[in-house]
């Protein structure tokens, strides 16, 4: 539950913090059970309702994400600009695998979301759009 807003007072104990985006996320974590999605964000603006969309869509190749994927991913985000023959070579396969890899984590289409979540974010936090 990721709740997008202020922070007033950040504290190591939870519950002393508060502000908007711990209200929208704690709301939220609480109903996602219900809402049948691993992942949503709440902002209170009528564009999460889209961003929610995109994620629920995405979970439908999220789910199935092996740790293979999810390790080939986080290589690629945390080097935007590593080649696929440096993502082999530090995972230990041959740059064929880390293509096939690439393709089995559906690379494009996370990172179409990833930027459809950027514009998301500043088109909520600066009020574009109610």
């Amino acid at each position: 539950a990721i709740g997008i807003g202020n922070i007033q007072v950040v504290d190591n104990n939870i519950a002393k913090s508060s502000g908007s985006a711990l209200v929208q996320s704690g709301e939220l974590l609480d109903s996602l059970k219900n809402k049948e999605q691993n992942i949503m964000v709440r902002s209170g603006n009528s564009l999460d309702y889209y961003m929610n969309t995109a994620l629920k869509i995405a979970l439908i190749y999220m789910d199935d994400w092996t740790e293979n994927a999810a390790a080939i991913l986080y290589e690629v985000y945390k080097n935007p600009t590593i080649t696929q023959q440096e993502m082999g070579d530090k995972l230990g396969i041959k740059q064929a695998t880390a293509s096939r890899r690439l393709d089995r984590a559906h690379y494009k289409e996370t990172d179409a979301l990833l930027h459809l979540f950027k514009q998301y974010y500043k088109d909520v936090s600066y009020g574009s759009i109610n």
